[in-house]
């Protein structure tokens, strides 16, 4: 498993799906919840907590991933 170095805080990820037939499934190793904002362009009004993420093709997600209460983040 590859550590990030950097700060304990949230972080924004954009997830790409460019696959025009499949569809990715996206979750953490250690069960960590991801919290979707924007679906193509679309904003979510209320908050969503997750443990995975079944992306559609061809499919822009914005999450946001709560690092700094993750048990195996190292600095």
């Amino acid at each position: 498993m590859a550590l990030p170095k950097g700060k304990r805080r949230k972080y924004i990820f954009e997830i790409l799906n460019a696959s025009n037939i499949r569809f990715n499934l996206f979750a953490f190793d250690n069960d960590m919840h991801v919290s979707p904002i924007e679906l193509d362009s679309f904003y979510f009004t209320k908050p969503i907590h997750l443990k995975n993420m079944l992306v559609p093709p061809s499919t822009i997600i914005d999450v946001v991933v709560d690092l700094s209460t993750s048990r195996y983040w190292h600095i």
